[in-house]
């Protein structure tokens, strides 16, 4: 019972935030914060978990936000429905996607999901009577819930971060399961996994599909929170601004994902100047996580801790 009192707290301080910024437009960057930590879940879980470096994340977001636009506004499917359908879709590639490419590893991995992820942006922008094409998808219809239509992003903002709070909760789950000692012992060492008995490629499948289900359902609530979508959503950059959101925080912790998506997406808000140099950023914070910061913040704070204990011992 005093573990869950940190999150407890925590959903507390998320549901009693907006009446301290009513009317703000800081609702409308939780918003966006709140979508991009279901997807960050996700690489915690194939990156972090399964050790599997996936640069196709920002892929499965686009797949999830287009299958539930084109459901809703085209041909009228109910959102929830959308977003579910959308979800088991996107999984359904990940699976044929994932069956042979998971047998890659390292880099050569890395340029496989990076090439399905190019293969994605190039099919948004090719079949532009049903996705807009390069100029992207409009006036989504909005989200719907027992007859109860979502319109501001103060409506959006409660459900948004009760879904990001339950994948965390979930993914927390997960990781103490036999199934996520078993993740763990795949980004440890595969052949000494296998020789444990861990069925290397269900885990890594698993991992991967479950990962990509969590971007669909991102991209899905964030197209319909957002009303507009464009095929820049699966581009390569968004897929690495990802992978800092769950290493900057710190890999494999609930609150490292919150911390390193709050971080990622408050910058551009704060620094207006950043969006010109994006890129040039986003490379300097990977490269200096990479050197300097394996473990992320959390990481940083846990090894100060330890050493003033130690200090404190002698």
């Amino acid at each position: 019972m005093i573990r869950a009192v940190p999150y407890l707290l925590f959903a507390l301080f998320i549901y009693l935030l907006p009446a301290l910024l009513a009317g703000s437009y800081w609702i409308h960057v939780l918003v966006i914060i709140g979508t991009y930590v279901i997807a960050a879940t996700g690489v915690d879980l194939v990156v972090g978990f399964a050790g599997q470096l996936s640069l196709c994340q920002a892929a499965f977001f686009a797949l999830g936000a287009y299958a539930s636009a084109i459901l809703t506004t085209t041909y009228h499917v109910d959102p929830m429905l959308a977003l579910i359908i959308g979800m088991i879709f996107t999984g359904l590639v990940a699976y044929g996607v994932g069956a042979p490419v998971l047998r890659l590893k390292g880099y050569y991995l890395a340029i496989a999901t990076l090439g399905f992820g190019l293969i994605i942006q190039s099919c948004l922008v090719t079949f532009a009577s049903y996705t807009g094409g390069p100029d992207g998808f409009r006036d989504i219809v909005p989200l719907r819930m027992a007859g109860y239509i979502f319109k501001t992003d103060e409506q959006y903002y409660y459900p948004i971060w009760t879904v990001a709070m339950l994948i965390l909760l979930l993914t927390r789950n997960i990781a103490r399961s036999k199934v996520g000692r078993a993740m763990l012992a795949l980004r440890g060492d595969d052949v000494a996994a296998s020789a444990m008995g861990v069925d290397i490629a269900r885990y890594k499948i698993q991992a991967f599909v479950l990962s990509a289900m969590y971007a669909s359902l991102a991209g899905g609530l964030y197209a319909h929170s957002n009303r507009f979508i464009s095929p820049q959503m699966a581009d390569l950059s968004r897929s690495v601004e990802m992978i800092i959101m769950a290493v900057l925080g710190g890999i494999r912790t609930v609150f490292g994902v919150l911390i390193g998506t709050t971080i990622m997406k408050s910058i551009p808000e704060v620094l207006e100047s950043f969006l010109d140099y994006q890129m040039v950023v986003t490379g300097a914070i990977l490269i200096v996580l990479l050197l300097y910061m394996p473990q992320g913040l959390i990481g940083v704070v846990r090894a100060a801790v330890a050493r003033l204990r130690r200090g404190g011992e002698r």
